[in-house]
C-alpha cells in the first residue's frame, strides 16, 4: 500500500533537512536571500516545511506558517 504525502512526510520530518541538504546547499541556500529581500510586514509561508526561510525573513516580519504535515511543523517550532 502506498503511503499518502501526509504520512510520508511524518516519517521523514526529522532527517528531512539532511536528505535535502545537497539541494539546499547548491540551489536554495543562494536563493533564499534574493527570495525575501524588500519584504516586511506580515508574511504567509504556504508549505513551510521544517522552517528553513525563518532566518531569511526581515526583522520585525511577522511570520505565518502553515504545512500539512503537523511533524513538519514541530521541525520548523
Amino acid at each position: 500500500m502506498a503511503l499518502t504525502n501526509f504520512q510520508r512526510y511524518r516519517r521523514i520530518a526529522r532527517f528531512y533537512d539532511l536528505l535535502d541538504r545537497p539541494l539546499e546547499r547548491k540551489r536554495y541556500r543562494p536563493l533564499r536571500p534574493l527570495m525575501f529581500q524588500g519584504l516586511s510586514g506580515h508574511i504567509f509561508d504556504a508549505g513551510v516545511g521544517t522552517g528553513r526561510n525563518f532566518p531569511f525573513y526581515p526583522p520585525g516580519a511577522t511570520v505565518v506558517g502553515l504545512d500539512i504535515s503537523p511533524a513538519m511543523l514541530a521541525e520548523a517550532e
